[in-house]
């Protein structure tokens, strides 16, 4: 995906997010939390130019993309340097700075409570909702200003 299209999705879970009861719609906000700071992430990398804007989508297995066939379906193709779907299986080719590396280690404790209280039904505690909180709120401030800057880093 490019940057412009990642950002779009971005402001969009974002709202759906904010609108959102952080402990009666927990998991929905979670995952809107995620995946936006996910998408977040993706155009930061991109505008950094440490993965490339590619037309490919990412699947559930890391360096495996869906293109689209000139017929109008779909193949797998094998690829790296494009969008993630986890950045800590992802490796990259490019040193990453500084502020960008903070960012991916917030979406890491984001991603970090999925399968306890998402999968595993943990329970959501008010330290497990501002320990998300404080990591997605992370990831949106120093992707915004990557991306905001053209890759950048502060």
């Amino acid at each position: 995906m490019d940057i412009a299209s990642h950002m779009e999705k971005v402001e969009r879970m974002d709202a759906i997010h904010r609108r959102l009861h952080r402990q009666e719609d927990f998991e929905l906000w979670y995952w809107m939390a995620l995946d936006a700071g996910n998408q977040a992430m993706n155009a930061a990398l991109h505008a950094s130019g440490i993965t490339a804007e590619e037309p490919e989508l990412a699947s559930q297995v890391n360096d495996i993309y869906m293109r689209q066939t000139e017929a109008g379906g779909w193949e797998r193709v094998v690829k790296r340097g494009a969008d993630i779907i986890h950045p800590q299986m992802s490796e990259f080719d490019k040193p990453v700075p500084a502020d960008l590396q903070e960012a991916i280690d917030a979406l890491h404790t984001l991603e970090s409570f999925r399968d306890q209280c998402i999968r595993l039904g943990q329970e959501v505690t008010p330290d497990v909702i501002e320990t998300c909180d404080a990591a997605y709120e992370s990831v949106l401030t120093i992707t915004r200003n990557v991306v905001a800057s053209g890759g950048e880093s502060s």
